[in-house]
């Protein structure tokens, strides 16, 4: 499965949520599953124990991707990418929203539509998500159809945005509930560090 990054073109998966617990918190995983941690940004989340993990790093951003098929190898089908990206202003030369706003747009316009979900608060994070039907070139040239869900995280104040796709053949989008769900929960300690200090109300 192709993903597309938000810097480049257009920007998982259920409630998606980031805590702000530390490590020696508890963090239930369910039979079946294991523990996968998300070094760069002392992270953790919990994964299939059959699926695959990768870790790529870039200059201002990173990305982990959780899949199904082993993503080495080449595309896969089914599977989770989340996205974290510094220094957004510097890089994009708009706000985390501004450019949020402009990759709902195009994924919208380009996309079925199936749903979108409002702007709400999601631990100290901004969230809106965007569900879609959208066709992916293979590798072959031909098109596959995908069921795919966006998440957009951001802070207000900040210069940080984080971008989580979920996606898979429409066919197996039912199937994959439960991986949904539990693959929805994870966390970034290095991000409640540079969380923008919140002035009293």
């Amino acid at each position: 499965m192709k993903i597309i990054s938000v810097v480049s073109v257009a920007l998982t998966v259920m409630a998606l949520f980031i805590g702000t617990a530390s490590f020696a918190d508890e963090f239930p995983i369910l039979e079946g599953y294991v523990l996968q941690e998300l070094e760069l940004a002392r992270g953790r989340i919990a994964m299939p124990e059959d699926w695959y993990f990768t870790e790529s790093p870039g200059s201002s951003s990173v990305r982990w991707t959780i899949s199904k098929e082993d993503a080495n190898i080449g595309p896969y089908e089914t599977g989770l990418s989340i996205q974290l990206f510094l220094n957004v202003k510097e890089n994009t030369g708009g706000t985390p929203r501004q450019l949020i706003e402009k990759n709902l747009k195009m994924i919208a316009s380009a996309n079925s539509l199936v749903s979108e979900c409002p702007e709400s608060k999601q631990g100290s994070f901004n969230r809106r998500c965007i569900e879609v039907i959208e066709n992916q070139v293979k590798g072959d040239g031909s098109q596959l159809e995908y069921h795919t869900l966006y998440s957009f995280l951001w802070w207000e104040d900040g210069d940080i945005a984080v971008v989580t796709v979920f996606g898979t053949t429409p066919d197996l989008w039912d199937s994959t509930e439960e991986i949904r769900a539990v693959m929805s929960r994870f966390d970034f300690l290095s991000l409640e560090e540079k969380k923008p200090s919140q002035s009293a109300n």
